[in-house]
């Protein structure tokens, strides 16, 4: 019997998600290596990640304001995950199954154009991860 593979991380509760959901296999070839749950355990740390989140339709807004969400193949978007930070921030992470090849010299670019980095897998050993800190001044009402 195999256990969700969020129970193998530090906090089950916030990688309470798609991801979160994958059986945990011992023994058996998979995507979702101890590497992976150990990148997870130091996202949450790095960041200070308090909770997931849905991402609010006005940070969808600003996000579109970076030509982002709209033109390009929707597998760009590939496991869309959103954090909430100690700090008010929202984490946006983004890991499409590219890591390497022409198209993923495209994928790069094309998110560095909306402010995201590169990170380290976060999702499997078969995607590559984007991550985007995103800041919410709530006198304004706006994201920066």
């Amino acid at each position: 019997m195999s256990i969700a593979v969020r129970y193998k991380t530090k906090y089950p509760k916030i990688f309470s998600c798609y991801w979160g959901a994958f059986p945990y296999r011992i023994n058996e070839i998979s995507s979702i290596t101890d590497e992976i749950i150990e990148n997870r355990n130091k996202f949450v740390e790095e960041f200070n990640i308090t909770r997931r989140k849905e991402i609010p339709i006005r940070l969808n807004t600003f996000l579109g304001d970076y030509g982002l969400f709209g033109t390009n193949p929707r597998y760009y978007y590939d496991h869309v995950e959103t954090y909430y930070t100690k700090t008010k921030q929202h984490i946006i992470i983004i890991s499409p199954y590219f890591t390497s090849g022409s198209e993923y010299e495209k994928i790069v670019k094309y998110f560095e154009k909306g402010e995201f980095k590169l990170y380290k897998p976060l999702y499997s050993t078969c995607a590559s991860t984007f991550i985007r800190v995103v800041n919410y001044d709530s006198a304004t009402r706006k994201y920066f």
